[in-house]
């Protein structure tokens, strides 16, 4: 009689089991990535705006003019620009715009109390570096002289898809110093949630 031959592969169960398996983990680890995702893309949209908002005020004194940080949402995807104050931001080709992550979105007053001009948040920076309100009359969009500017300003960010979450950049001193924090948290002085 010959001995019978084992056979050396893998059952149709063993396989279908392995699989559901690396299903569970691979669901596991995506229900956990998505909202570290969200979080990134905020931090990352905060960070630009930060540093928009510093080079708008780091070319006023270099140049000795004029500048401006504009913020806008065109078809649901936030963009920003650094351009000279006396630009109007609202006419198409004026400006170049960069665009922050998809699914940013700005978080609506009192959490955003920046300076809005047709539907542009922006803020001025006079040749010293000052921030100042923008006039919207006499030349467009210019910075109101002699500036005028009410601390705290804030820009809030947050996402549609996990809007628990927030960001902030304030320009918080009449000198212009500017600080980001997280929110939201209990309402401060201001009634920001994000400081």
């Amino acid at each position: 009689m010959k001995p019978s031959k084992k056979s050396r592969g893998y059952t149709l169960i063993e396989i279908l089991v392995t699989v559901v398996i690396i299903g569970i983990f691979a669901v596991i680890t995506i229900a956990n990535l998505f909202p570290w995702i969200q979080k990134s893309n905020i931090n990352n949209a905060n960070n630009q705006i930060y540093q928009g908002i510093s080079q708008a005020q780091a070319y006023s004194t270099q140049r000795n003019q004029y500048y401006q940080f504009s913020l806008q949402n065109n078809n649901g995807v936030l963009q920003y620009a650094v351009h000279l104050a006396s630009v109007d931001p609202s006419v198409t080709g004026n400006v170049f715009w960069k665009s922050l992550l998809d699914k940013v979105t700005i978080v609506a007053s009192p959490q955003t109390n920046m300076t809005s001009l047709n539907s542009i948040y922006q803020i001025c920076f006079t040749e010293q570096g000052v921030p100042s309100t923008p006039s919207g009359s006499g030349i467009a969009h210019a910075c109101t002289i002699p500036a005028t500017f009410t601390p705290p300003q804030q820009i809030t960010l947050s996402s549609s898809l996990y809007s628990n979450y927030q960001r902030c950049v304030n320009v918080s001193t009449l000198l212009g110093a500017m600080t980001t924090g997280y929110g939201p948290q209990a309402a401060n002085s201001n009634g920001f949630t994000c400081y």
